[in-house]
C-alpha cells in the first residue's frame, strides 16, 4: 500500500511538528530569525500582530522551541492573546499508508468532541476552525485520498489540504496562549493519535466500532491527553453524535 509521501512526491519521513504561532501586541522579536523561525505579518490579526512559523520539529523539539520562542519574543501581555490569535500545528504523515491517513481522518472525526472540549466554545465558533461535524466532508471519507484532498476545505479545524504541499495535516483548534502547560498537552494529543495509527497499520475503525467496543475506553487507549478527567459514561456522551458520522460515512473504508 502507498505511502503519503509516495502518492504526492514528498521525502520528508518520521514524525515531525510545525506550529505556527500567532501574537498580537508584539514590541519586538530580534533574533528570532536565529532560532530558525520564520516571521510575518499577518492581517488578520491586530495590535502589530504576527505569525511565527517553526521548522518541522521532534516532539520534544517542539516543546523546547516553545520556551525559546516565547523567552525571545517581546509583547504586551494584555494584547497578545486575543480571539484572534491561534496556534495551528502541522502533523507530518507522509511515512504513514493512504489507509493509515484515512483511518486518522476517521478517529479524528469520532474523537472531535475531546478535542473542542479541550480548547472551548470560542473555537468551536470560529470560522478559521470548523468543526468537521458541521461539514459534509464525510460523505467524501470512501474516496481515494487524493479526491478527499481536492474536496477539503482549508478553514476545517483538522485540515488535510496540506497533504498535497507537504505531507501533513493541519490542527488549527488551540487558542493563542504562552502556557506551556496546555501546548505540550495540545502536542501529546496529537503524537498519541498519530503512534496509535501507526502502530495500527490494518486497523478499520468501522470494523472497531461494529464490535461492543466501549467508546470510553477506546478514546483513553487512543487520546488519553484529552480524556484525562472524563469517566467512560461522560466520553461516550460527548462522541455519541460522531460515532453515527463515522459509521454512515463510508462502510468499510
Amino acid at each position: 500500500m502507498s505511502t503519503v509521501n509516495e502518492v504526492f512526491g514528498h521525502e520528508t519521513n518520521g514524525l515531525l511538528f510545525g506550529t505556527e504561532y500567532e501574537i498580537e501586541g508584539i514590541l519586538s522579536h530580534e533574533n528570532i530569525t536565529n532560532l530558525g523561525v520564520y516571521v510575518e505579518q499577518d492581517h488578520s490579526l491586530r495590535n502589530n500582530g504576527y505569525e511565527y512559523k517553526t521548522k518541522p520539529l521532534t516532539y520534544e523539539a517542539s516543546l523546547k522551541m516553545f520556551e525559546k520562542l516565547h523567552s525571545t519574543i517581546k509583547y504586551k501581555q494584555e494584547q497578545a492573546f486575543s480571539d484572534r490569535t491561534s496556534i495551528h500545528v502541522h502533523m507530518n504523515v507522509g511515512s504513514l499508508s493512504t489507509h493509515q491517513v484515512k483511518q486518522l481522518v476517521m478517529f479524528y472525526t469520532l474523537l472531535e468532541p475531546l478535542f473542542f472540549s479541550f480548547v472551548g466554545p470560542k473555537r468551536e465558533h470560529s470560522i478559521f476552525c470548523v468543526p468537521l461535524t458541521h461539514t459534509a466532508l464525510s460523505k467524501n471519507y470512501a474516496s481515494p485520498i487524493e479526491k478527499l484532498v481536492s474536496v477539503w476545505s482549508k478553514y476545517t479545524a483538522f485540515n488535510i489540504l496540506p497533504l498535497k504541499q507537504f505531507g501533513t495535516v493541519e490542527f488549527r483548534h488551540l487558542y493563542g496562549t504562552n502556557s506551556f502547560t496546555t501546548y505540550k498537552t495540545w502536542l501529546s494529543s496529537l503524537k498519541e493519535l498519530y503512534e496509535y495509527i501507526e502502530a495500527n497499520p490494518e486497523i478499520h475503525i468501522n470494523k472497531l466500532l461494529g464490535t461492543q467496543v466501549d467508546l470510553g475506553s477506546l478514546a483513553k487507549e487512543v487520546v488519553p491527553s484529552l480524556s484525562y478527567g472524563f469517566t467512560n459514561k461522560e466520553i461516550t456522551e460527548k462522541l455519541s453524535d460522531t460515532v453515527l458520522d463515522v459509521k454512515l460515512s463510508s462502510g468499510g473504508l
